[in-house]
């Protein structure tokens, strides 16, 4: 373990000299000389002064597998808040103790092992493998899809050629993806649709439409049900791209460990079920947007030393009004100047409920204060690599957008296995 200070007091340097006699580490006085050290390579962690000239620069500068520990006099609220939001992994206050510094170097050193295992010299793992179910009545489309389907690995894909058909498939066969035509003999794509949302076995996997033109009885029955719709004629591949943004998010992909997937759907569960009434929402995707328009949006952050966390929500106006509603029945029109506050504590709900829930696996969490605006808002993303899960949801007459963004999680944070994660105590509202 490589250890880096940067901190133009000399005192510290002599105490830490005094109290790591059996630990090697480097000394830099300034910002400039320390990220010319850490450009060297080979630096595992960095120690470094908060209240220094171009901090900011170390901050900002990208090092694989660095952990940036921040050290500080008498940091008052507002301060740590901005030391947590910094993207920092640890935070020290001075003046130290002997003890609290070597804890300090002992859970760091354990987190780099944890989020840097020794790579395997073993070859890639294969894709991960889909099963779909493509319901089309049209032959010749079946095998354009088939043959456009043949080459692309980790796709087990079926076909049913009518609604009946593919009803009584997914009856019997739990699928990660279904995609229908609309128009067919027997029932319907959206009477096919509705009736799997119904069924036990695939009533949580995302469904896809097959259109052929933009109608609005269709466009209405995708919005109310949360529905993607392909336009014919489609490219497969795009497609494919497509089904795998929401696949792979409800089973595990690289960023997300599938407990956390499944938490995500019980919190919003919970909050929404209190506080929205009627309300539904669609599958996760992966988000490739930055900016969504909105009328009201808010986010929080779950700050830790092994994940970084982000929710947001992003409602439109009839949203909020339903939210408002369900919430002071018949006094509703007294309290909509407050939304922001509403919509901030909602979101903070939210984020309580999934830091009880990492918690139950040792996963200690702050949360901040929320931050809610009006107007257009950026998605914000806890890490350059990391993936936003999107995920869509609607109220009796609006429509909210919810976000998840976090830093890695590996495996080992859901090592410590709970029979339940039991949440006491109730809603603010």
């Amino acid at each position: 373990m490589n250890i880096l200070i940067v901190d133009p007091s000399r005192s510290v340097h002599a105490f830490l000299r005094l109290i790591l006699d059996d630990i090697a580490f480097e000394y830099q006085p300034n910002v400039e000389r320390g990220l010319a050290r850490l450009q060297a390579g080979g630096i595992d962690i960095v120690f470094f002064e908060w209240n220094q000239t171009n901090v900011d620069h170390l901050l900002q500068a990208e090092f694989p597998s660095l952990r940036k520990i921040a050290l500080s006099f008498d940091a008052n609220p507002e301060e740590m808040m901005c030391i947590l939001l910094s993207g920092v992994h640890g935070f020290i206050k001075k003046p130290f103790t002997k003890k609290r510094f070597r804890d300090c170097i002992t859970f760091h050193a354990d987190q780099q092992n944890f989020l840097n295992p020794p790579r395997s010299s073993e070859p890639e793992s294969k894709p991960l493998e889909m099963h779909l179910l493509f319901c089309e009545d049209d032959n010749d489309l079946r095998e354009f899809i088939a043959a456009e389907l043949q080459n692309i690995q980790g796709l087990n894909s079926e076909f049913a050629s009518n609604g009946l058909d593919a009803l009584n498939k997914a009856e019997n066969q739990t699928y990660d993806a279904i995609i229908t035509d609309i128009k067919m003999p027997g029932i319907d794509g959206m009477e096919l649709i509705t009736k799997i949302r119904q069924s036990p076995r695939n009533k949580h996997v995302p469904v896809f439409i097959f259109s052929g033109a933009a109608e609005s009885k269709v466009s209405d029955f995708a919005r109310d049900n949360l529905v993607t719709i392909f336009y014919k004629p489609f490219d497969m591949k795009s497609i494919i791209k497509g089904i795998q943004n929401k696949v792979f998010p409800n089973r595990t992909i690289a960023t997300y460990h599938s407990n956390l997937v499944d938490y995500w759907y019980e919190v919003i569960n919970e909050i929404f079920s209190a506080n929205i009434g009627d309300f539904k929402f669609g599958t996760l995707e992966i988000t490739e947007l930055d900016k969504f328009d909105a009328y009201i949006s808010t986010s929080v952050s779950l700050v830790g030393s092994a994940i970084n966390g982000r929710i947001q929500l992003i409602l439109d106006r009839a949203f909020s009004l339903d939210f408002v509603k369900e919430i002071f029945k018949d006094n509703f029109e007294r309290e909509i100047g407050n939304i922001k506050d509403f919509v901030g504590e909602l979101a903070n709900q939210l984020a309580g409920r999934m830091k009880l829930k990492l918690e139950k696996h040792g996963v200690k969490l702050q949360i901040t204060v929320p931050s809610t605006q009006f107007g257009e808002t950026e998605v914000s993303r806890e890490s350059k690599d990391s993936k936003v899960l999107l995920l869509h949801a609607r109220s009796a007459t609006g429509f909210c957008k919810l976000l998840l963004s976090m830093s890695k999680i590996g495996d080992d944070v859901f090592a410590h296995q709970v029979d339940g994660v039991v949440l006491d105590g109730g809603l603010f509202f």
